[in-house]
């Protein structure tokens, strides 16, 4: 028979079906450390709130640095670069305008994941320092989103629109 404590940690693991780390530090706390006291307990949560904090914050510092393998250091010339492939490859093929939104869906799906990391910081740590690093890292892709949708504006308006704004110095990552 188990002491009740034992019994409460047990039940933890049990009713918490979504998250393993979770899981895994209470299995691991309940078989190797006496839980005579509730000290132990609160050592526990304490232990899985630190793991859960730091696997949502290892989550950001992944995105953003897949942001930064994507654009490099300088995002005005990483949009040179796309508005030149789009001049020379698309323009002249008449081709359709997938260049600019494949990139934003590329920014899309990245946004989303750092947007779920800062919900769970949220709920860890409040507004934190970690969480204000995980908005700096959203309004950074919100930046670059804006700046992929003035490009996909242009072209919807007409192919020859973008050409003219970029020459007028007049896109958005442009005046930025």
């Amino acid at each position: 028979m188990q002491n009740p404590e034992t019994e409460t940690l047990f039940r933890l693991i049990a009713t918490d079906n979504t998250n393993n780390n979770e899981k895994a530090v209470l299995a691991r706390t309940s078989r190797t450390e006496p839980t005579s006291s509730k000290a132990t307990l609160e050592k526990v949560k304490h232990s899985i709130h630190d793991q859960d904090l730091a696997f949502w914050s290892r989550k950001v510092a992944n995105v953003d640095a897949s942001v930064t393998k994507i654009i490099g250091k300088s995002p005005h010339t990483y949009f040179e670069c796309l508005f030149e492939t789009y001049q020379s490859t698309v323009l002249p093929n008449n081709g359709a305008n997938t260049i600019f939104e494949d990139a934003t869906l590329c920014f899309y799906e990245l946004i989303t994941k750092v947007q779920r990391s800062q919900a769970e910081i949220l709920q860890l740590e409040g507004v934190g320092e970690e969480w204000r690093h995980t908005d700096d890292v959203l309004k950074r892709i919100k930046g670059i989103i804006l700046w992929l949708e003035d490009l996909i504006a242009h072209t919807l308006i007409s192919p020859d629109s973008i050409v003219e704004a970029h020459h007028k110095k007049e896109l958005v990552y442009q005046t930025d």
